[in-house]
């Protein structure tokens, strides 16, 4: 048989990222094609179901060589389980939680508090995991979700969505809250108390190391909790995304709370701002906060709309001229994204040259990227 470099092997194998049943095929057509199939076979496990989980258990035990390969864990759905497998997924947890000790990437989605419990009780300090995304997840008190969060120790980037708890109180888990981790980037979605969980967060002087924030306030207490972060981390925030969309869009137009109006010489290299435009509604809030926007830093500015009412909605005018300012010399891009809503007597190419004809200095400057 002629040979072939396993530089060209990998990288052909490379191509089949995303095709198990190739890959499967070639991890037993060649044993030097084995740990390449196997980093992309296990590069990322979602375990959604108590059979799942006793399966990939049984696989990690009787073939530990495995276990290193998987980057990324998905745990999902486990609350739709019967109460006959409780007992089946709490064991074969602790036990693939424990051997997973590559795994950089940690999600976790639509848990109830009872399923969280039991992957609680299956954790100890896991300083492998650095990013960890929480979806529409329920914890029995607040002091839950420090404690799994002070469960991983080199933890940088944390994202929440949906996610709920009956006691704010952290209660017993109080002593833990001092091993929180010292995260870089910070996602906060919708469904969440913002409120409680930043007090935290500023209260324990655990906001020092974030860099990167992105936030999605739907109430003046929400937006009140993001603005005093920001203004808390100061200088040593580079990125931003923010989204303001009360809950309330029964108004003739939205406008920017006073507590996330820009701070004063800030460092920003990029901003991105998302906002939906209704029926019959202006968002000056959108222009609002750049006006008050000063960042010798700031390369990128990026708006993201949800296109319900009128694209006139926003000044574009305005948007231009402050954005051609000498202030904004250093701007290497500026990004205008549409998501056009069911109804909209616009289509996506129609939109786009709108704006360009809107946002003509911009164009000319190369700088315009419409999506």
């Amino acid at each position: 048989m002629p040979f072939l470099p396993p530089e060209i092997s990998d990288y052909i194998l490379d191509y089949l990222h995303d095709d198990t049943r190739s890959l499967a095929a070639c991890s037993l057509t060649c044993r030097d094609w084995v740990p390449t199939a196997r980093y992309h076979l296990f590069a990322s496990v979602t375990l959604h179901s108590a059979r799942l989980c006793a399966a990939f258990a049984n696989l990690v035990q009787r073939s530990p060589l495995i276990a290193p390969y998987v980057r990324e864990l998905n745990v999902s759905k486990l609350s739709k389980h019967a109460e006959s497998d409780s007992l089946l997924v709490e064991r074969t947890l602790r036990t693939i939680l424990t051997r997973l000790e590559q795994t950089h990437t940690l999600s976790v989605s639509l848990l109830n508090a009872q399923s969280i419990a039991i992957m609680q009780s299956s954790l100890t300090r896991n300083p492998s995991v650095t990013e960890l995304h929480l979806q529409f997840c329920e914890f029995a008190t607040f002091g839950d979700v420090i404690d799994l969060l002070s469960a991983f120790p080199e933890l940088e980037s944390l994202a929440l969505r949906g996610v709920s708890w009956g006691d704010a109180s952290l209660g017993h888990h109080a002593p833990r809250a001092t091993s929180f981790p010292k995260l870089r980037k910070l996602r906060l979605g919708r469904d969440v108390d913002t409120s409680t969980l930043l007090d935290f967060v500023l209260c324990g002087s655990h906001h020092r190391s974030i860099t990167e924030l992105a936030a999605c306030c739907t109430s003046e207490d929400g937006a009140a909790a993001v603005g005093a972060l920001i203004e808390n981390i100061g200088p040593s925030l580079r990125h931003l995304e923010l989204e303001w969309c009360p809950s309330r869009l029964d108004v003739d137009a939205i406008f920017l709370p006073r507590a996330l109006s820009p701070r004063p010489r800030s460092a920003l290299e990029s901003v991105s701002l998302r906002c939906v435009i209704p029926q019959d509604c202006s968002i000056p809030w959108v222009n609002a906060f750049l006006f008050d926007l000063e960042s010798a830093r700031i390369k990128q500015i990026a708006v993201e709309i949800r296109l319900l009412g009128d694209l006139d909605a926003l000044n574009w005018e305005e948007f231009q001229k402050m954005l051609s300012e000498a202030r904004f010399g250093g701007l290497e891009k500026v990004l205008v994204k549409v998501n056009l809503w069911s109804g909209v007597p616009l289509d996506k190419q129609e939109v786009k040259d709108i704006l360009r004809k809107k946002l003509l200095n911009l164009e000319a400057r190369g700088i315009l990227h419409l999506a």
